[in-house]
């Protein structure tokens, strides 16, 4: 494999000396497909949470005037309404496994009160105690 990668280098390289338009082009594809991959990761973790039972750790609990405060961005979590509080789980893990070695993780790091719940859609089915 790696042969074939600097081989592929070398070609490529030769390729974008030779060929302006070339060099945009798949330097064009290159962010296309980054782009795919984001599209496909997010929507396979939407899948997930929505078909099967997941689990997540949640990190934090914030009043509903307080949630303006959270990135848009931030995929990898749920938020659940619990008027008059937002819920903020991090993570989505097919495992309880999975799920506790990031609560772990996440006490080391301080967040001492954090903990594992599993999840249909955005219906908590069950808080999970600390392995």
């Amino acid at each position: 494999m790696e042969v074939y990668q600097s081989g592929w280098l070398r070609f490529r390289r030769l390729i974008l000396l030779k060929s302006p338009v070339l060099k945009k082009k798949i330097n064009s594809l290159e962010e296309e497909n980054t782009e795919l991959k984001k599209i496909q990761d997010f929507y396979l973790a939407r899948n997930l949470v929505t078909s099967d039972t997941i689990y997540s750790v949640q990190t934090g609990m914030l009043t509903m005037e307080a949630t303006g405060l959270i990135s848009p961005g931030l995929a990898n979590g749920i938020f659940v309404e619990a008027h008059p509080y937002m819920k903020y789980s991090i993570g989505l893990y097919e495992t309880l496994e999975e799920a506790n070695a990031l609560r772990r993780g996440l006490v080391k790091l301080g967040f001492s009160d954090a903990f594992v719940a599993s999840y249909k859609g955005t219906t908590r089915l069950k808080i999970h105690r600390a392995e």
